[in-house]
């Protein structure tokens, strides 16, 4: 008992004495009376070096010993604060030391950087810089691994301008906090003025303290910040340095390459080297497989024998599937080998072609059907690339889910044994995988290398380039084959001489009758109808006679029409026209997509789903499980509403009101809080709430979200579940959903009799005899036949001045 006695009395003790340290924070007047934003920053910038720091570490450490000895209850009492207040003030001066120490670092980072860029400058003056490891002329392999080095340095480049954009981000924030932590201290400090009470006063000055602590966590953290920005600054200016160097001796290189015979040799004689290991380990995984293959049928025979149940049966269940995993294995790496062996081969014409450039032997043509082949083969890997990246994925997934197993105890030998041959096999599947991804990825620079080359080669002759390209374009074009007609091709250059024919024959037509007509009709006795009827004979045979003309001209044979003339003697036809119309119009629906099988549509007041689009006609299910056939040519001829056409997202909306003196905001968070509460809706895009209106019984919202349709009844499956959850959610929050209400106002000035009517329609006694138990009212309390009106139909009162009684 006298032991707690005297710690308690240690404690007040204590309090007592740190009363005055504890409400100033031990920052001195500086903290008292805070600067503005931009003298605290250059105050900063003046004490940010090493004694500096080390000082402040100093001091705080000896601050946060005090505070930590403060931290008790009884200290917490006398000083009218709490103790969670006492926890958090040493907390934030233990953060400001973090800070501090995290200055150290960036101070000693920013002279390594400040010694880095200094070197690379003086490197950079005197040309050892841009020193090549041998003397011109360069080889193709040099120019490969300095070209990779110049994309690493372009990368670390870009990474270290978007590093100094966060860090500026970062500087702005860290003043901007600073600025509202002076302004709280000043608002605090202008709360506890001398006169007040002693108690509320001591209370405002522990606030005052806390929030001191705050002010030099706000200066140490933007004290770092500015650091670190710095030092951004500076490795950018060391990554651009050194790309520039990077750069300029790629250009050295580019200038001085060299065709080098024995290099090609060496380089294909490298790849060679490769494809024979590869064909090697080809060869032992063959027969591995067929190995694996023999005892995977004994396995299955076991398994089939085994029963359904049993640990017998799951050891052979376990060992089907670790054969299973190496026969994948087994297959999968053959698959990779021979897409290596491919990669290779590619590699091989890609160096060789390289040297062709380097020597000059290469026409334009070359360079252009090189470029083809070279961004088809591009395409290729990185769909290879792609997929054996989303492979490697999945295999690290069954790694995972087969060590699981193994960690699993009560496993019986056999068990773990087969767990471990999956596990391996599956590793090796792994490895392979990526290996293969090396070589893609070699094989994928080595293209846009290569890629690169051509289009500096083809640069220097622009123009000319150009001019032959088009002209080739131009040939093609002219020889392409529209569709070909007893063993006759009908090319573009065809058609073009036959429309030009054509229209030329038109015109000439037309002028051949009209001076035909002139001159030689009007000179004889013809009427002028039977004149006009000449020419139009007249016109009609001559423009048969070029459209023959042009066809024989440009060989196309009249069987080009037959297909043309026998859709159009069917389309004659009533019936058939409307069959023929719809079939054309499946084949439309099917080739734009403008609606597919699954999309979700609305024609005027139906809504349903599409499920098979026929020959005829497209078959959709409504809502209400009804099976609509709507002929193919409506989607073509009519507005058609598609919710999915280009994607299942669609907006849902839910309208709610709310009582009149609700808490708006609160409203609205809580419908954003139905959003995050349904695990179907969308996060992106973000839902949002609209104040639609004062309305005459409610303040009406309105709820847009985003969801994701599979079904038809999908949107309004979710807008219910979300009514529902609205619904609780206002419910807690005690806001009240408005319903309509009407105002009745009484008007007492004229009394309204009140008869009893029978169910015949005759008029009953008064019920003047009615008791209690019967509902009635008692004889002393019995009503004078007459209440006042009531409501809007109320009867007109009688009072002609219109005043209440």
């Amino acid at each position: 008992m006298r032991m707690k006695q005297k710690s308690v009395f240690f404690s007040l003790l204590l309090a007592v004495a740190l009363v005055p340290f504890l409400s100033t924070a031990g920052y001195g007047a500086e903290a008292l009376d805070p600067l503005s934003a931009e003298k605290q920053a250059a105050a900063a910038n003046a004490s940010l070096t090493e004694a500096a720091i080390k000082e402040k570490i100093a001091v705080l450490q000896t601050k946060i010993k005090v505070f930590q000895d403060a931290e008790n209850d009884t200290v917490a009492q006398s000083l009218g604060v709490s103790l969670a207040q006492l926890k958090e003030r040493t907390e934030k001066a233990q953060e400001s030391l973090a800070f501090y120490n995290r200055q150290l670092m960036a101070l000693k980072r920013a002279e390594e950087l400040a010694s880095e860029k200094k070197a690379l400058e003086e490197a950079v003056a005197s040309g050892e810089a841009f020193e090549l490891p041998q003397l011109p002329p360069y080889s193709l392999q040099i120019y490969d691994e300095t070209i990779a080095q110049l994309n690493e340095r372009s990368s670390a480049k870009e990474t270290a301008q978007l590093s100094l954009a966060l860090r500026d981000k970062m500087v702005k924030r860290a003043r901007q906090h600073l600025k509202e932590v002076e302004q709280q201290l000043r608002e605090l400090k202008v709360e506890t003025a001398p006169g007040k009470e002693n108690g509320a006063r001591r209370a405002r000055q522990e606030k005052i303290g806390l929030g001191q602590v705050g002010l030099e966590l706000a200066r140490a953290r933007l004290g770092y910040e500015e650091l670190a920005y710095k030092n951004a600054g500076t490795e950018l200016a060391v990554a651009e340095i050194r790309a520039s160097v990077a750069e300029q001796r790629v250009s050295r290189l580019q200038a001085n390459l060299h065709f080098d015979a024995e290099d090609l040799e060496s380089q294909l004689a490298n790849i060679e080297e490769k494809k024979a290991e590869l064909q090697e380990a080809a060869d032992d995984l063959l027969k591995k497989l067929q190995q694996t293959e023999a005892q995977l049928l004994r396995a299955q025979k076991r398994l089939e024998e085994a029963g359904d149940e049993g640990e017998e049966y799951a050891e052979a269940n376990a060992q089907v599937a670790a054969l299973q995993a190496w026969r994948q294995a087994c297959q999968r790496g053959l698959e990779q080998y021979e897409g290596s062996l491919q990669l290779f081969n590619y590699q091989k014409e890609v160096w060789k072609q390289r040297y062709a450039l380097i020597r000059g032997d290469a026409v334009t043509a070359d360079l252009h059907l090189w470029r083809q082949t070279a961004d088809f083969q591009k395409e290729r890997i990185q769909q290879a690339l792609a997929l054996e990246q989303s492979q490697l994925v999945n295999l690290h997934l069954q790694i995972r889910q087969v060590e699981k197993q193994l960690a699993q105890d009560g496993l019986s030998w056999g068990m773990k044994g087969n767990l471990k041959e999956q596990l391996e096999a599956l590793k090796e599947l792994a490895d392979s995988s990526r290996a293969y991804l090396i070589t893609l990825s070699i094989t994928s620079q080595m293209s846009s290398r290569f890629i690169h080359e051509v289009d500096a080669e083809l640069a220097e002759n622009v123009f000319l380039d150009k001019m032959a390209v088009l002209a080739s374009q131009v040939r093609a074009a002219w020889k392409f084959e529209l569709l070909v007609l007893d063993d006759q091709g009908v090319t573009v250059g065809k058609v073009t001489i036959a429309l030009f024919l054509l229209v030329f024959g038109i015109i000439l037509a037309g002028h051949f009758a009209h001076t035909f007509q002139r001159y030689v009709l009007r000179r004889t006795q013809l009427s002028e109808s039977a004149s006009a009827i000449t020419e139009k004979l007249l016109y009609y045979t001559t423009l048969c006679v070029v459209v023959l003309v042009s066809m024989r001209v440009v060989s196309i044979p009249l069987t080009a029409f037959a297909f043309l003339g026998g859709a159009l003697a069917i389309g004659v036809g009533f019936g058939g026209q409307k069959i023929i119309g719809n079939f054309i119009s499946g084949f439309i629906l099917m080739a734009e997509q403008p609606v597919k099988v699954g999309d979700l549509i609305q024609m005027e007041e139906v809504v349903g789903k599409i499920e098979e689009i026929g020959a005829r006609a497209t078959r959709v299910r409504t809502f209400a499980n009804i099976h609509v056939l709507v002929p193919n040519s409506y989607f073509l001829e009519n507005n058609i509403v598609n919710w999915t056409h280009s994607d299942k997202i669609i907006r849902g909306e839910v309208q709610v009101g709310v009582a009149y003196g609700s808490p708006t905001t609160e409203v609205r968070k809580a419908l954003i809080r139905a959003i995050w509460e349904h695990a179907e809706t969308l996060d992106h895009p973000k839902p949002y709430v609209f104040f639609n209106e004062f309305g005459d019984n409610s303040l009406v919202f309105t709820l847009y979200f985003w969801i994701k349709v599979q079904i038809i009844n999908d949107k309004k499956r979710i807008e219910s579940d979300l009514r529902f959850i609205i619904d609780d959610l206002f419910r807690e929050a005690g806001i009240v959903i408005a319903f309509p209400q009407r105002d009745v106002h009484l008007n007492i000035s004229t009394p309204l009799k009140v008869e009893m009517v029978t169910a015949a329609g005759q008029q009953g006694p008064h019920p003047e005899g009615a008791n209690a138990e019967g509902g009635g009212l008692e004889e002393d309390d019995k009503m004078s036949g007459e209440i006042s009106a009531a409501g809007a139909e109320a009867q007109e009162p009688e009072n002609p001045e219109g005043k209440d009684s």
